[in-house]
């Protein structure tokens, strides 16, 4: 057990060399300093709870697996490239900060939802079929364009 611990103050390069998997059960931290692509491989939940940022750039695919939370916080434009339904999921405002015309693909009521009067702008065929009442109210001239004989029968008044 002495000669572990000496060769690990003494050389801890060497130690690294000879086994890597001691050099992270005596010293994680400077496994991480000396070689993090191994400390990764050998424990990627360590290296996520000691650098995630680190984690971040070395394998963000893992880092999406083992915390995606944390994937959101720290790259949110990296989770809505690795996994848009996931950002729908986690974060469905960031989304349509982000990317709304890939919300509007995913879940066009929740655009609707969230951002009507975009919604109108994006797709207004869609907010005719999904809420005819509120393209009534936002665009009535819209309306009359895409469906008269709906208006007609919504509002006569605004019809004539």
């Amino acid at each position: 057990i002495l000669g572990p611990i000496l060769l690990l103050i003494l050389d801890p390069i060497l130690l690294l060399i000879l086994d890597p998997i001691l050099h992270l059960i005596l010293d994680p931290i400077l496994l991480l300093i000396l070689d993090p692509f191994l400390l990764l491989i050998l424990d990627p939940t360590l290296l996520l709870i000691l650098d995630p940022i680190l984690h971040l750039i070395l394998d963000p695919i893992l880092l999406l697996i083992l915390d995606p939370i944390l994937l959101l916080i720290l790259d949110p434009i990296l989770l809505l490239i690795l996994d848009p339904i996931l950002l729908l999921i986690l974060d469905p405002i960031l989304l349509l900060i982000l990317d709304p015309f890939l919300l509007l693909i995913l879940d066009p009521t929740l655009h609707l939802i969230l951002d009507p009067i975009l919604h109108l702008i994006l797709d207004p065929i869609l907010l005719l079929i999904l809420d005819l009442y509120l393209l009534l109210i936002l665009d009535p001239t819209l309306h009359l364009i895409l469906d008269p004989i709906l208006l007609l029968l919504l509002d006569p008044i605004l019809h004539l």
